[in-house]
């Protein structure tokens, strides 16, 4: 499991696929090594949202936070893999800025990889749904 920023030992690990959140600006991150993933339709992804805020054990102030609310509250997605492309798709939150999106590249450790983002509707944090509901 990798949270905001990566551990000393897993600076240079390979590219990552799971699930996160940013919390204030901070990238909280569930992630495994792209050759671990579990395929899932033509591609390799990881882990839930829902599962793993329930199980999270807040160790930093960024995951204090996130456990304090629904896990839907705070904006969060995916990255997966499409192992036919060759490419990694970050799905995001309307309200992730390109910031934000900077972040959870470096945390997937997906510089230097091919990747896109693309918005979804079921990653949409409290505040884009009230947005979306008016």
């Amino acid at each position: 499991m990798s949270t905001s920023l990566p551990l000393q030992s897993q600076i240079d690990t390979a590219p990552q696929v799971g699930i996160y959140w940013v919390i204030k600006g901070v990238v909280v991150a569930d992630t495994i090594d792209v050759e671990k993933g579990e395929p899932y339709a033509n591609a390799l992804q990881y882990g839930g949202h829902y599962e793993w805020w329930e199980s999270l054990k807040p160790r930093t102030p960024a995951e204090r936070v996130l456990k304090n609310c629904e896990y839907e509250y705070w904006p969060r997605g995916r990255v997966v893999f499409f192992v036919s492309r060759k490419v990694f798709r970050i799905y995001i939150d309307p309200c992730l800025t390109e910031e934000n999106i900077r972040k959870i590249v470096e945390t997937f450790m997906l510089d230097g990889q091919q990747h896109e983002t693309e918005t979804d509707q079921h990653y949409r944090c409290a505040g884009c749904s009230r947005m979306s509901a008016s």
